[in-house]
């Protein structure tokens, strides 16, 4: 079946994933929908004006980066072996999650910088049982500055630098100094261009108003439905990850309280928006996805993750289409 399927790392998987990605992504090509973003950070406001104002392309990088951000994320929770077997499901639950609605499909501020901050997690997870650090540490933290970039609530992912410092290391003053250069070097190279350039008022506005990216989205009918399932889903991984972390070895267990780091420190990045709940549910996927593979990877009655995989694909399938009026 399809959750057996997913689970193993077999070839078709490179087949099955674009073909579900297509199924997926067809509506948003279809109708092509409106879409735009306010106060666009530095950073993704040159990609925006190297990439045009061209719809289908926006949409096409948007399908290379989910996908590729979803095999890049995959492989490292298998690299580390967070989750007990070895499979795909990280990617697919990526893939899906990011595609619960149309206006997600695009090449957008906060799928620009979750690329970024995958690879920050991954230099962060690297770090385990390593002597010296400092260059994990470094790209970790430049990583993450460069993300704020694009989507500036991710500079509050430098908390999880120090977070993960507690969790697995011993207290060493150079890598918290470490941890700041990135921010330090990001920060003096955004104000000298703007100052140079006679545009400091242009960035003291950029980073003193709140922003809403997806301003102009909203939601209603059948879109409630899903987000209240992916909710559902949640609280019963969350739980099955606290009820199991008992049985995981000690460098297992310190991973996963990272990735609730994670979590949490992804979650409070609303408070650096204006009331933007569809960045944040962005931001938040790389790892609400893993919590989510984590629980499936557990589960003992295969017909179950089946039923509920099927039942993820057809709501999310369905809504899409509804958007653009095929149901």
């Amino acid at each position: 079946m399809i959750f057996n399927l997913i689970k193993s790392r077999q070839p078709i998987n490179f087949v099955l994933f674009p073909l579900l990605v297509v199924a997926l992504w067809i509506p948003a090509f279809l109708s092509e929908a409106e879409h735009s973003f306010t106060n666009l950070m530095p950073l993704y406001k040159l990609f925006i004006s190297i990439l045009g104002s061209n719809g289908k392309i926006s949409l096409s990088i948007g399908v290379g980066l989910v996908m590729f951000e979803g095999f890049l994320l995959n492989r490292i929770i298998n690299n580390n072996k967070i989750l007990p077997e070895r499979n795909n499901l990280v990617a697919f639950f990526y893939i899906l999650f990011s595609s619960i609605h149309t206006a997600f499909l695009y090449a957008n501020p906060v799928l620009l910088a979750n690329l970024f901050i995958i690879l920050a997690f991954g230099q962060l997870l690297s770090i385990y049982n390593q002597r010296n650090v400092l260059k994990e540490v470094f790209n970790a933290s430049l990583l993450i500055s460069i993300a704020s970039l694009v989507y500036f609530p991710a500079i509050l992912l430098i908390l999880l630098i120090w977070a993960t410092f507690f969790i697995i290391r011993p207290l060493e003053w150079r890598n918290y100094l470490v941890s700041i250069l990135g921010p330090m070097l990001v920060g003096i190279w955004l104000a000298s261009y703007y100052f140079f350039t006679n545009q400091m008022f242009v960035l003291i506005s950029k980073y003193t108003v709140l922003n809403n990216y997806f301003e102009n989205l909203s939601i209603s009918g059948f879109s409630f439905v899903v987000i209240a399932v992916l909710i559902l889903i949640a609280l019963v991984a969350f739980g099955s990850l606290l009820k199991g972390l008992s049985k995981n070895t000690v460098r297992v267990k310190n991973l996963l309280r990272i990735v609730s780091v994670f979590l949490i420190l992804s979650l409070f990045t609303f408070f650096l928006t204006s009331q933007d709940y569809f960045s944040t549910y962005a931001f938040v996927l790389v790892s609400f996805t893993i919590y989510t593979a984590n629980y499936f990877d557990y589960l003992k009655r295969n017909w179950i993750g089946n039923m509920l995989i099927i039942l993820l694909i057809s709501i999310v399938m369905y809504n899409n289409y509804r958007l653009i009026g095929l149901f």
